[in-house]
Parts: structure tokens; C-alpha cells; sequence
């Protein structure tokens, strides 16, 4: 525990220290939604009936942004052979990555939604069941990103290949956090979605700690 406790002190000090590119996160997310009612015009319906698909995909856009840097830094840096050194401080080391990642990159975007949502005139039952869809689901696209990236890291043309990696894996999670939604939305039986949403949280943050600490090993050897 006091090894986790390091590393998220570390990362999360890091984090902020580059509060650039977790400024670039959010501006993407909010300049993006911005532009989307200008571009399906004034019809109040359409907006409503777009608005949890729209802001589904610029969330999960704007979680791969930072990705390339999530390990690659210290990759440069030589610290994550310094890291690796230690026995189980990989687990710990991907733990904290995944937290921080979490807590400055996705959770503000949950944050901004019922503000970006008034954009949309979504009412506030489904500003709320989109905001709780987005809090279970944004876990998942953080396991799959940091998954992603360890699995890219030391590879050539990396930071193209994240993406790559990433977004296939992401798009289960996409169509149950916008189906839990629109489901809702028109009053049909939603529970499905909803349990899938949470099962996928679950399996994937122990899944992605520990593949992306074997990764972190593998790609040190």
C-alpha cells in the first residue's frame, strides 16, 4: 500500500504540474459539444434524442488524447526502469496511473456534462441518468486506454498505434453507456445496459492493472 501511495502522490503531483494537457482534455470536450448544435440546427428533438450518442463519442475522444504520455514519459525519463525494479511495483505503479488518469481526465468531463447538456435542452431526469452512464462507463475507457497504452509503449510510431489499439476495445462500452440512455429515454426497460455497464467496470480495471503490468515487464525485458 505505501508503494501505491508513492507512486499516485507522484503521479498525481506530475499531473497537475502539467495541467496543460489536462486543460487541452477539456477544452476538446466542451469546445466539441459546442459545435454539434450549431450543426443539427435549432430542432429541439433532434438534440435531445443525439445528445447522450454525441457526448458518448467526444468523451471517449477526448479520454485517448493524453494517452501516448500516460507511460511514455517516463519511458524518456528512465524512471520506469527505476520503477519495474521493484516486485510488485508495476501493479501498483499501473494502479496509481489508472487513478490519477481517472480522477483529472474523465471525472471533469462527467463533471462538465449537465453543463454542456443544457446545449442540447436535455431535461434533467436524462441529464442525470447520462451523467450516472458516463460514471459507470468511464472507468472502463480509462482500463482500456491504460491497457493500451502499456501495450504500445516501446513500439514504433506509438502514439499512432494507441488509438488503434484502444478505440475497437472501447466500442462495447460506447453502445451500452449510450443504449443505458436512450433506453431510459424512451421508457423501455434499460436493466440490461445499465448491469453491463457496471460488469464491464469491474472486470476490466483488475484485467487492464494486470495485463498492463505484465506489458510494462514485457516491454522492459
Amino acid at each position: 500500500m505505501s508503494g501505491f501511495l508513492t507512486c499516485f502522490a507522484r503521479e498525481w503531483h506530475l499531473a497537475l504540474r502539467r495541467s496543460g494537457d489536462l486543460l487541452t482534455v477539456v477544452m476538446f470536450f466542451a469546445i466539441t459539444l459546442s459545435l454539434f448544435p450549431f450543426g443539427l440546427g435549432a430542432d429541439k428533438a433532434l438534440l435531445q434524442q443525439t445528445a447522450p450518442a454525441i457526448v458518448w463519442v467526444v468523451a471517449m475522444l477526448a479520454v485517448l488524447l493524453n494517452l501516448d504520455s500516460l507511460f511514455g514519459r517516463d519511458e524518456r525519463s528512465g524512471m520506469l526502469d527505476q520503477i519495474l525494479l521493484a516486485p510488485l511495483m508495476s501493479l501498483e505503479y499501473a494502479m496509481a496511473k489508472w487513478l490519477v488518469s481517472w480522477l483529472l481526465t474523465a471525472l471533469p468531463l462527467v463533471v462538465m456534462t449537465p453543463v454542456m447538456t443544457l446545449l442540447y435542452f436535455l431535461p434533467g431526469p436524462q441529464t442525470l441518468l447520462l451523467v450516472l452512464s458516463l460514471l459507470l462507463g468511464t472507468p472502463s475507457l480509462t482500463s482500456l486506454g491504460l491497457l493500451a497504452a502499456s501495450l504500445a509503449l516501446g513500439a514504433r510510431k506509438g502514439s499512432l498505434l494507441v488509438p488503434l489499439i484502444a478505440l475497437p476495445l472501447m466500442i462495447p462500452v460506447l453502445i451500452f453507456g449510450v443504449g443505458a440512455v436512450t433506453l431510459s429515454q424512451q421508457q423501455m426497460n434499460a436493466a440490461s445496459a445499465w448491469y453491463a455497464l457496471a460488469g464491464l467496470a469491474c472486470l476490466l480495471l483488475p484485467l487492464s492493472l494486470g495485463t498492463a503490468s505484465l506489458a510494462l515487464h514485457h516491454n522492459r525485458s
